[in-house]
């Protein structure tokens, strides 16, 4: 008798130990999704920032535009297109005074030097 509740504890003991080894595997495997989920989030949101941004350019009479900006968010739908955030301006004219702008937010296309200020 003493034999039989011997190997009635050893088997639920097996049980246990079986039972114990799947749900350990089981929710490690999802642990691991989900941090490889949150690692390519966090790559596709991040990829189109730019940090210190300067962009400058002179025309055939010798005028220089040079544009800083602290953070630049390329468009995905037009990527000639940048979002920019707290924006210095300045326009050295020849002829003329310098002029200096200071922005929040702006929007500059790469292919032709538009910027739109607001």
């Amino acid at each position: 008798m003493n034999t039989k509740k011997i190997q009635k504890i050893l088997l639920v003991l097996l049980f246990f130990i079986i039972s114990l080894i799947f749900f350990q595997r089981f929710l490690n495997e999802n642990k691991i999704e989900e941090s490889i989920v949150n690692d390519k989030e966090q790559n596709d949101t991040k990829s189109n920032i730019i940090k210190e941004i300067i962009f400058s350019s002179k025309d055939k009479k010798g005028n220089e535009y040079i544009l800083k900006a602290k953070e630049g968010e390329i468009d995905l739908s037009n990527d000639k297109i940048i979002y920019l955030k707290k924006i210095t301006a300045q326009v050295i004219l020849n002829n003329s005074d310098d002029v200096l702008i200071v922005s929040d937010f702006g929007k500059y296309n790469i292919e032709n030097s538009d910027t739109i200020f607001s």
